[in-house]
């Protein structure tokens, strides 16, 4: 699958996204060194620790300090993943995409 991914600077480039056994093919990270499934595992339990993490996530959306209220919504697969491909797209994540195709709807 062909996405647009953001980097930090703003600026968009094409990538290819697949599943890689980065321990047979070599991928390199900007600083030049191999980016290896081992690191691959840490950096992924590093974010899920993250996540987790009491007092954690982001700010409130009306920019006060509390939460801001959530929903849960199940989706059919092929709605998702063209959710995730939008939000690829886009540079954004998944949620700002649901927020604001439900903005549109209901002020239409």
């Amino acid at each position: 699958m062909k996405a647009q991914v953001r980097r930090p600077d703003g600026s968009a480039v094409e990538a290819v996204i697949s599943n890689v056994d980065l321990d047979q093919e070599v991928v390199l990270r900007a600083d030049g060194s191999r980016y290896t499934e081992a690191a691959a595992i840490a950096d992924a339990e590093e974010i899920s620790a993250r996540r987790r993490a009491p007092g954690g996530g982001r700010r409130s959306l009306e920019g006060k300090s509390g939460r801001s209220p959530q929903i849960g919504v199940r989706l059919p697969n092929d709605l998702k993943r063209r959710l995730a491909e939008r939000a690829i797209r886009d540079g954004v994540r998944e949620s700002d995409v649901v927020r604001e195709a439900l903005e549109e709807f209901l002020t239409a």
